[in-house]
């Protein structure tokens, strides 16, 4: 079971998680992972179970930080809802249909999980390195097929990494759609808690029918989640009302860098 001292560094931690949220528009999941696998591990959860822990609790606590962080979006007039609901619509489907088949296999253990978070850090580390600038490019019309392709991939990377997609619709966005980046991080953000709250409700609605014990261990990490999830609505719009997203990208190799390191070796 987890201490004060715990739930004191999952707070801290937590908000730190809402300052990347808001920051990268990626919500949070680089940090929540990491701080997850800890505790969870911690807590005596092992193997596909602890991966199973990892990706439902990451995705509960990016409910409410890409949640504020959409917010802020909103009430800075940077907000697009046509983009975000076609977007968002494919990419639920496909978060929900991976996140069945995950839920329900012992396919995914902790080394692939582990490599398959590994490579996602390593592309972003890659496209920050080689793009240090991003380009201002104007708001032109996007057709919303390609806003739902871009929800389809986001939705799978969603469900098998915890990252909540936003790691593949900002880059995609700016990128290949040529968009602004600030507008790409409000649709990212604004995309980002509604695969959580599909997911979530998911992984909720079947907690009851779960009956090895050690998946009943899930219960016991929201407390902590709880935690996490105050830090970010204390500290997330803060900082996103003090940096632009433009500046995100000069920081961002750094927190990658970290959560590089706080993977386990020996669990590869």
């Amino acid at each position: 079971m987890l201490d004060l001292f715990d739930y004191i560094s999952i707070f801290i931690l937590g908000s730190f998680g809402g300052f990347i949220s808001g920051f990268l528009g990626v919500g949070g999941g680089i940090i929540y992972i990491p701080i997850l696998d800890y505790f969870l591990s911690k807590m005596g959860m092992k193997d596909e179970y602890l991966v199973k822990g990892i990706l439902a609790n990451s995705l509960f606590t990016i409910i409410f930080s890409g949640s504020v962080a959409s917010f802020k979006q909103y009430k800075l007039g940077n907000f697009f809802p046509k983009e975000i609901i076609s977007t968002a619509l494919p990419g639920i489907i496909t978060a929900l249909a991976v996140t069945y088949f995950i839920r329900n296999g012992n396919w995914y253990s902790k080394p692939v999980f582990n490599m398959v978070f590994l490579l996602m850090l390593l592309v972003i580390v890659l496209r920050m390195v080689l793009s240090r600038r991003t380009e201002n490019y104007p708001d032109g019309i996007v057709n919303p097929f390609k806003y739902m392709i871009t929800g389809f991939l986001a939705g799978f990377v969603t469900a098998i990494t915890g990252l909540g997609g936003g790691v593949v619709m900002t880059p995609v966005i700016t990128d290949v759609l040529k968009q602004n980046i600030k507008k790409a991080s409000s649709i990212s953000n604004g995309v980002i808690p509604l695969f959580a709250i599909a997911v979530g409700i998911y992984n909720l609605s079947s907690l009851p029918q779960q009956k090895n014990k050690r998946m009943a261990d899930w219960i016991y990490c929201f407390p902590g989640c709880f935690a996490n999830d105050t830090g970010d609505f204390l500290f997330c719009s803060f900082w996103c009302s003090h940096f632009s997203s433009g500046q995100a990208y000069s920081y961002s190799p750094s927190f990658c860098f970290f959560c590089l390191r706080s993977i386990n070796k020996n669990d590869i």
